[in-house]
């Protein structure tokens, strides 16, 4: 097992390894630089936003940011784990563990095809939102914690 922590990265949005995470988005080319900037500045404007990240050493290999909602409902923004380091559950680790963190009641996420057996495999509700992108089926997740 990976030793790792869990840090608060608001104050560290500026960080070039941060921004090298966040390009592995998947977002095309020429939209990338422009799409890490609207995220960057989604955690720096808005207050009931958080974004933590997995550090290893130095290094940060994962991030995962919140949007909170309500007191009950808290929206999943952003997950993602460094390609070097996917299928090693960090990610579902991210969740318990910030789930732990900030009590979660109701967690909302937002994905494609891809993405959908992962959510799955841990308990979220899965729904389609139909085709909200040309060609894209999106789908809404949602899991109640107890």
């Amino acid at each position: 097992m990976i030793d790792f922590n869990i840090q608060d990265l608001r104050f560290f949005l500026t960080n070039l390894s941060i921004r090298t995470l966040i390009n592995q988005f998947g977002y095309p080319l020429d939209q990338m630089d422009n799409k890490t900037d609207e995220i960057i500045q989604e955690y720096i404007s808005n207050p009931k936003q958080v974004i933590f990240g997995f550090t290893l050493g130095m290094s940060i290999i994962g991030l995962i940011g919140l949007r909170f909602n309500s007191d009950v409902e808290t929206e999943l923004r952003h997950i993602i784990v460094d390609r070097n380091y996917r299928r090693m559950g960090l990610a579902t680790i991210l969740i318990e563990q910030i789930a732990k963190k900030f009590k979660l009641d109701i967690l909302i996420a937002e994905t494609d095809c891809e993405g959908l057996k992962f959510y799955e495999n841990l308990g979220f509700k899965i729904e389609s939102l139909g085709m909200k992108y040309p060609n894209v089926e999106r789908f809404q997740c949602i899991v109640v914690f107890e």
